[in-house]
């Protein structure tokens, strides 16, 4: 009743009641809402983030085995010194026959790792490898920078069609692959293991493809991360280019040697090194 009296009252005397405080109205989003939505989008973000720095890195990064078992260091007991030096991208014209020269005359026997191209280009040099009592590996047939982004089939088929190169030129088949760039993926790990392939990678680079490049650089860097076991990546060719100068690595390499001897190393080929049959 007090409502109705107060109703009729007012309508009487003309008398309004004192301001009655606000009602506050809820929106139907509320901000935890907003809030979980924004820490949803931003906690995707983080993870795509996160794996596409893992793919990346196991990717790229020579001794990274995401994708599957890989060869970046010689397989060594108690601290052995012994080290191998390979070579990629050749044969590849004087460049390589310089090596060559200098190896000789340091006794040293190493491991390249040739294209298909390079071998039909040069197949005396190939030969000559071989004679003097260093390995071969496979290092697809174009070095192609896309090879790491083609199907298992396509990747097996470069491979083997650099295998059949060698093959017609020294009657062996290299079953040790370097992928060009260091780059991998889990297509091709999977594709070439299957089919017998050992990946073999670095652990002790530096830019020395590069005529950018000095050789004090280049001696100082492979010194560096120089350790028992080390598998040293150089290169006596340039990917797919032809007569790109490999001036600053000749007039490194002898020192490279040199200073390593002094060190108390010994250098192997690399089957040795991570007990491998170089061939099939």
């Amino acid at each position: 009743m007090s409502g109705l009296y107060k109703f009729f009252g007012m309508s009487a005397y003309e008398k309004t009641f004192s301001a009655q405080k606000p009602i506050r109205v809820v929106p139907s989003h509320s901000p935890k809402r907003s809030f979980s939505l924004k820490k949803y989008f931003v906690t995707s973000a983080v993870s795509v983030a996160i794996s596409r720095a893992i793919i990346l890195h196991g990717a790229i990064v020579p001794t990274a085995r995401i994708f599957g078992v890989t060869v970046s260091h010689g397989r060594i007991n108690n601290n052995e010194k012994i080290a191998a030096l390979t070579f990629d991208d050749g044969p590849y014209g004087e460049a390589t026959k310089r090596i060559l020269d200098i190896l000789k005359e340091k006794n040293i026997h190493a491991t390249f790792f040739v294209t298909g191209e390079n071998v039909q280009r040069y197949p005396e040099i190939l030969r000559g490898e071989l004679i003097a009592g260093h390995i071969v590996g496979n290092h697809s047939f174009n070095h192609s920078k896309t090879l790491v982004l083609r199907s298992a089939h396509k990747i097996k088929n470069n491979v083997l069609q650099t295998n059949h190169a060698i093959f017609k030129i020294a009657k062996l088949h290299p079953r040790l692959f370097r992928p060009p760039y260091g780059l991998k993926s889990p297509f091709m790990i999977g594709a070439l293991k299957k089919i017998g392939y050992t990946i073999v990678l670095w652990d002790d680079a530096t830019k020395d493809w590069s005529a950018k490049k000095s050789p004090e650089t280049i001696t100082k860097q492979i010194l560096k991360r120089l350790k028992p076991g080390t598998i040293i990546d150089l290169h006596d060719g340039r990917d797919a280019h032809r007569k790109f100068p490999r001036q600053n690595l000749i007039a490194a390499l002898p020192g490279i040697i040199d200073r390593i001897h002094q060190q108390g190393y010994t250098f192997v080929t690399l089957d040795k090194l991570i007990k491998e049959k170089p061939y099939f």
